[in-house]
C-alpha cells in the first residue's frame, strides 16, 4: 500500500513550498557544512532537517528564521490557504457580509427604480386617457 504524505491526510499538515528543499541544499553546499552543523546552527535536530530537505515537512516559521540566520538565505514558507488561518477566516466572513450588503443595497436600487417606473407610467396613463381628476 503506498504512503499517504502527512499534509494529505485528513486533518494532515500544510504541504512543504516546492523549492524549500533545494534551496536549503544549495545553501548548505555553498556553505560547506553538513546536516548536522546546520541543524545544530538554526537549533532543530538533524532528522529534522533531513526531512524539510527531502520535502517530507514543511517548515514553521521559526525554523525559517533559524535557517535564515545559520546559512544565510530566505526559505519560503508554505503556501497557505487563508481559509486555514483564524485572521483569513475572518476576512473571508467580512468579505462575504460585504458581498451580501452590496447585493441588498443593489436589489433596493432595482426595487426603487421599478417603483418609481409603475409610477411614472401609471401617470403617463392617467395624463394621456384623462383618467388624472383634480381635487377641489
Amino acid at each position: 500500500m503506498a504512503r499517504v504524505p502527512p499534509w494529505k491526510r485528513p486533518g494532515g499538515r500544510l504541504p512543504p513550498h516546492p523549492d524549500q528543499g533545494r534551496i536549503i541544499v544549495e545553501a548548505r553546499a555553498r556553505a560547506g557544512w553538513g546536516q548536522r552543523k546546520v541543524a545544530e546552527a538554526a537549533g532543530i535536530s538533524q532528522p529534522y532537517l533531513c526531512q524539510l530537505e527531502t520535502g517530507t515537512r514543511a517548515l514553521s516559521p521559526r525554523t525559517a528564521r533559524g535557517l535564515r540566520d545559520a546559512l544565510g538565505v530566505e526559505v519560503p514558507l508554505p503556501l497557505i490557504d487563508p481559509g486555514q488561518t483564524a485572521a483569513g477566516r475572518r476576512q473571508a466572513r467580512e468579505i462575504d457580509r460585504l458581498r451580501v450588503e452590496n447585493l441588498y443595497e443593489d436589489m433596493r436600487e432595482v426595487e426603487v427604480h421599478e417603483r418609481l417606473e409603475r409610477l411614472s407610467q401609471q401617470l403617463t396613463r392617467r395624463f394621456t386617457f384623462g383618467t388624472f381628476r383634480r381635487r377641489s
